[in-house]
């Protein structure tokens, strides 16, 4: 993975935000916190094929993905999605980025991470703020694929030898509404060619100019249309696809991460 964001810079550059400099600066701050929030520099992992893709429907926007490596572990994959858009929605996902990545660093399960990031944002967000949010991981060389979801929308599991799209559904509430919420982490095994796909609403709910949604089936047909492709391959080929009925209409943040076990 890249080197560690500078939050420090981040926080001298808002501060530098004046009347003076305001209406200069904004853009490039806002910038700096997307890309915080959406680049992953290097998704080599031993045994995994990893492909990311996302955009935010404004300058900055609510989603957030990222890849936190463990030493001796495999690493943990994580995406949510805060209320609201814009800048206030970004400065909400990254603090959240921040908090789980302390949390996995201090060698936390991923259900004790999404309890306990449950409970900070329950204290910090607005009665109509929450987030969705889930961590997963593919351990025992390929063989399982583990998650806690905080309401977010449901991880897609390829199934190669059905040659079928299986949905793996949420099994907790979004973030930030019940402190005291108890997560549970479920487990489901992959065989030989099967893999993951994550996105946020705003890939399958994307809209064209008549209206009418990508929808959920449709990223399903489309993935099970370009199985043979790479992670990087198959996740540029659905953006692609979920930019082309949106027409240049798309408006949240849309983000897909595949992951494949090699």
């Amino acid at each position: 993975m890249g080197p560690p964001v500078d939050i420090f810079s981040l926080g001298r550059a808002l501060a530098a935000l004046d009347g003076r400099d305001l209406f200069n600066d904004f853009d490039n701050v806002a910038r700096d916190i997307q890309r915080t929030l959406l680049e992953v520099r290097d998704v080599r992992y031993a045994g995994l094929d990893v492909g990311i893709r996302a955009a935010p429907a404004r300058i900055a926007g609510g989603d957030y993905l990222d890849v936190v490596a463990r030493n001796g572990d495999a690493p943990v994959f994580a995406m949510g999605d805060a209320s609201g858009r814009s800048l206030p929605a970004a400065l909400r996902s990254l603090t959240l980025k921040f908090v789980v990545r302390a949390l996995i660093a201090a060698g936390h399960t991923l259900v004790e991470v999404v309890s306990t990031a449950n409970a900070v944002m329950a204290d910090a967000l607005l009665t109509d703020e929450y987030f969705s949010m889930l961590l997963c991981s593919i351990t025992d060389e390929g063989r399982m694929f583990s998650v806690v979801n905080a309401g977010h929308d449901p991880p897609l599991i390829y199934r190669r030898e059905r040659d079928e799209v299986e949905e793996l559904p949420s099994s907790g509430l979004v973030l930030g509404i019940q402190r005291a919420w108890i997560f549970e982490e479920q487990r489901a095994p992959l065989g030989p060619g099967d893999f993951v796909v994550l996105y946020t609403d705003g890939f399958a709910e994307a809209r064209n100019p008549r209206g009418e949604q990508f929808t959920l089936a449709h990223l399903k047909a489309c993935l099970l249309e370009h199985v043979p492709l790479g992670a990087q391959a198959l996740a540029d080929v659905l953006f692609a696809r979920v930019e082309e009925h949106a027409a240049g209409t798309l408006r949240d943040d849309a983000s897909i991460m595949v992951m494949r076990a090699i």
